[in-house]
């Protein structure tokens, strides 16, 4: 499980349900948002997020959302991460997704035409020691 202070948690989650519904705040056809767990989203923190996430979306839109979410299970099948997209994008193709929300350490494109939001969870000593690596000339 990952180790987000819970600040920092909460933020994330709010300036993504902020971007969220400034995308999908328009009355009409079904508004459709498409959340991709890089691994099986089944930790304690991707509940909490997700919960986060849809409530304020389904209470603003009601019945007009549609929320889907997909595991790419690329922990437990590493080989087939092209695959598992192809499949995504099939699947999806027809179904007007308005926006895609990625969480995940490895971006990735789901629906190269539809706007991304990219969550990564990782713990504050990992970000820490990924700072203290980027050479002084990048700045």
């Amino acid at each position: 499980m990952s180790a987000w202070p819970s600040p920092i948690r909460s933020a994330a989650t709010f300036l993504v349900t902020a971007i969220l519904l400034s995308v999908v705040a328009v009355e009409g056809p079904p508004r459709c948002v498409l959340l991709v767990y890089q691994d099986d989203g089944i930790k304690p923190t991707s509940v909490v997020f997700e919960q986060s996430l849809a409530q304020p979306l389904r209470a603003q839109l009601g019945a007009n959302l549609d929320f889907y979410r997909e595991h790419l299970e690329w922990g437990r099948f590493p080989n087939d991460r092209e695959r598992a997209i192809e499949h995504l994008r099939s699947r999806f193709a027809d179904r007007h997704i308005e926006i895609v929300i990625f969480v995940g350490n490895v971006p990735s494109v789901i629906l190269p035409s539809v706007p991304a939001v990219y969550v990564r969870n990782q713990s504050s000593e990992m970000l820490q020691a990924e700072v203290n690596q980027i050479p002084i000339s990048a700045f």
